[in-house]
C-alpha cells in the first residue's frame, strides 16, 4: 500500500509540472516556458488597450529570445504596423515575409502581409497572397472584403461584387462590404439593386453588432490583431476567435446563440435576423423582449422576424 500510494504521488507531482525551476516547464503546443506565454499575453492585453509602443516593447524582446516561434514574430509585426512611426509599415512587412519564408502556410502572417501590400499599392501581390488565405479559410469575410478592394482598384467590377457579396454572406454584421458591393453595383448602373444595399448599410447604422473594416486595429481583421499563447492551436493557426461567445469589448463582434435563452430574454445585442435561420414565427416572444430579438415590434401571432437589421 505504501509503494503504491509513493507511485502515485510521483504520477501526480509529474503531470503538475512540480519540481521544476526557473520559469518552469515548457507549455504544450509551442514550447515556451509559461513565463513567455504570460508576458506575450501582457503584450496583447496592451494591444487592447491600444498602447501599441509598450506592447511592441514586449513582443521585440520576446521575439529577440525566441526567433523560431512565428506567432510572437507575427504579434510584434502587427504591433510595428499599428505603431506608426516612419518606417513601421516596411519593418513590419519584412518581418512577415521572413516568417513566411519559414513558414509559408501561416494564415496570420499571409493576410497581415496582404493587408500591408494593399496599403502600399500592391494590388497584385496582395491579391496573390489574400487568395492564399481564401484557399485556406474561405470563412474568412476580411479576406473577402480586401480582395474585393484590391478588385475594385484594378477596375475588375463582377469579381470585386462576387468578393463583397462573399463577406456580407459569411458575415452579415460587416456594415463596410454592403457599402462597397453598393458601389460598384451603382458603377455597373444596377440601380436597384445598389438602392437595396444602401438602404441596408444605413438601416445597420443603429446595429450595435455592426462594424467596419478599415485599416486600424480590432477592424482589419481576426488575422491581424495579436493573439495569446494559450490560446487553442487552431486559433492560433486560423486567427479565429472562439465562437458562441458574447461580448461588449470595444471592437469586438458579439457572437451569440442564434436562439433566445430559456428565460424568453434576449442579451441586449441580439443579433436582429438570426431568428430567420429557421422559418420561426416570433408568436412565441410576444413580450416586450421580443422587440429587441426581432428588431421591430411584435405583431399578430406568425408574422416571420424580418431578414434584414
Amino acid at each position: 500500500d505504501r509503494l503504491l500510494i509513493t507511485l502515485l504521488l510521483t504520477l501526480l507531482l509529474a503531470a503538475c509540472g512540480g519540481g521544476g525551476g526557473g520559469e518552469g516547464a515548457p507549455a504544450a503546443g509551442h514550447g515556451l516556458p509559461p513565463a513567455a506565454v504570460a508576458e506575450n499575453n501582457r503584450g496583447v492585453g496592451l494591444m487592447g488597450q491600444f498602447d501599441y509602443a509598450a506592447a511592441h516593447a514586449v513582443f521585440a524582446a520576446l521575439a529577440a529570445r525566441y526567433p523560431d516561434q512565428p506567432d510572437l514574430q507575427v504579434n510584434l509585426a502587427i504591433a510595428t504596423l499599428n505603431r506608426q512611426q516612419e518606417g513601421d509599415s516596411e519593418r513590419a512587412l519584412a518581418r512577415l515575409r521572413e516568417v513566411l519564408a519559414a513558414h509559408p502556410d501561416h494564415l496570420r502572417a499571409r493576410y497581415t502581409a496582404a493587408l500591408l501590400e494593399l496599403h502600399g499599392g500592391d494590388c497584385q501581390a496582395a491579391l496573390a497572397d489574400f487568395g492564399k488565405v481564401l484557399a485556406a479559410d474561405d470563412r474568412d469575410a476580411h479576406a473577402h472584403y480586401f480582395s474585393a478592394q484590391c478588385l475594385a482598384q484594378q477596375g475588375q467590377a463582377e469579381p470585386a461584387l462576387a468578393h463583397y457579396r462573399a463577406a456580407i454572406e459569411r458575415d452579415p454584421y460587416l456594415r463596410s462590404a454592403y457599402y462597397g458591393a453598393f458601389q460598384i453595383l451603382r458603377r455597373l448602373r444596377r440601380l436597384d439593386e445598389a438602392r437595396a444595399l444602401m438602404a441596408d448599410y444605413q438601416r445597420m447604422a443603429r446595429n450595435p453588432l455592426a462594424h467596419l473594416a478599415e485599416f486600424k486595429y480590432t477592424r482589419m481583421g481576426p488575422k491581424a490583431e495579436a493573439i495569446t499563447l494559450d490560446a487553442p492551436a487552431a486559433a492560433r493557426k486560423t486567427g479565429r476567435r472562439p465562437k458562441d461567445r458574447c461580448s461588449t469589448r470595444r471592437g469586438r463582434r458579439a457572437r451569440c446563440p442564434a436562439r433566445p435563452p430559456a428565460t424568453g430574454r434576449c442579451p441586449w445585442r441580439w443579433p436582429i435576423w438570426t431568428l430567420t435561420a429557421a422559418p420561426t414565427p416570433c408568436s412565441p416572444w410576444t413580450a416586450p423582449a421580443a422587440a429587441a430579438c426581432c428588431g421591430a415590434r411584435p405583431t399578430a401571432a406568425g408574422r416571420p422576424c424580418p431578414t434584414r437589421p
